[in-house]
């Protein structure tokens, strides 16, 4: 009867908890969770990603297949890409600028990199990112940086196809 009692609460104390993030995501518990496709060519950062966003209440798919990107947008419903720039096959600016003049073009994109050069965060928001960060990442700062671009406005810049131009560059 006494494990019953601690396992009773434990479970409501992780209910509190994610109750607390729902609300933190201006959500009510039985509304849909934002969904975020995380795709980095460095699997350790993939699962630290998942298990982050996901603390955080978000619906997190994640992978290590930057070619993927298309299949996976246009199987689901995603409302943020979370992005590596430094990949191989295709690196993040390319991927950027093809989902920007796809029919996945509103969904909010976020790309990471190991350099905070302004050149680099630039040629993000050139391409197509609404938000541009450096690695290593703290969960402050990834969850910041989620939820300031999920409330921001779409791209206004969008009403044309022709604004982030087709460049197949390594």
């Amino acid at each position: 009867r006494v494990e019953m009692n601690q396992l009773n609460s434990t479970l409501n104390m992780d209910l509190l908890s994610i109750n607390i993030y729902n609300l933190e995501l201006n959500q009510s518990p039985m509304t849909e969770k934002p969904r975020v496709l995380v795709i980095d060519d460095d699997e350790d950062i993939v699962k630290l990603a998942k298990i982050m966003i996901g603390y955080m209440g978000y619906e997190v798919t994640a992978t290590t297949d930057n070619l993927s990107v298309f299949d996976r947008l246009s199987e689901g419903d995603y409302d943020l890409l979370l992005l590596d720039i430094q990949m191989p096959n295709m690196n993040g600016f390319e991927i950027c600028r093809r989902v920007r003049n796809s029919q996945n073009r509103d969904i909010k994109i976020v790309l990471f990199t190991a350099s905070a050069d302004v050149d680099v965060i630039n040629k993000g928001k050139a391409a197509g990112a609404d938000e541009v960060f450096s690695k290593p990442f703290s969960i402050e700062k990834i969850k910041e940086t989620i939820k300031k671009t999920l409330e921001s406005t779409k791209h206004p810049e969008l009403n044309s196809r022709e604004q982030f131009p087709q460049v197949y560059a390594p």
